[in-house]
């Protein structure tokens, strides 16, 4: 990630906004089926990977006194859910903890640090699932552009406004 952030600067100039939104699972996600070689990997995406591109960006970020990270967690790093299984819900809690931890110690150099937290969305993601969901299931769930379209509202916003927290859901998943 160092060299990429490295010969981005070099080539198109400094990053100004990272979205980090990696995300894998697999079909066998509960204790009694788990993988410990998927546990590993889901959370070396999920939670290394976040690490890795935010430390990457941070740096430079903040010797400018600019810019802006959305972390694209899950409502999964907010609330256990089972559905998510173990691997994926461990690792974004870590992917959360990651955002949470970047933007309480950039914040005061000017780098804001958005935790974003969107229910269930219509993505490849869903073939993990032991039982993928139907057709009429995926078209109830938020679509990619529903979560770029809020991600791009953060983004829009002036310097001095931050949302350390922010979560968007399907109307059949509620969030209290």
């Amino acid at each position: 990630m160092a060299d990429l952030v490295a010969w981005t600067a070099a080539n198109a100039g400094p990053i100004d906004i990272l979205v980090y939104s990696a995300g894998v699972n697999v079909p066998r996600r509960t204790f009694a089926d788990i993988d410990p070689a998927d546990f590993d990997r889901v959370t070396a995406t999920n939670a290394t990977g976040a690490f890795n591109c935010m430390r990457a960006v941070l740096p430079a970020m903040r010797a400018r006194k600019t810019g802006l990270i959305i972390n694209a967690v899950s409502l999964a790093g907010l609330r256990v859910l089972q559905l998510a299984g173990l691997p994926y819900t461990t690792s974004k809690f870590a992917q959360s903890a990651i955002g949470t931890f970047a933007n309480l110690e950039a914040l005061p150099d000017g780098v804001r640090v958005t935790n974003l937290y969107p229910g269930e969305t219509e993505t490849p993601i869903l073939a993990q699932r032991a039982v993928p969901p139907m057709a009429e299931q995926r078209a109830r769930m938020l679509q990619p552009e529903d979560v770029a379209a809020l991600a791009a509202a953060v983004a829009k916003l002036p310097p001095r406004a931050t949302v350390p927290v922010i979560v968007i859901t399907p109307r059949h998943m509620p969030f209290e």
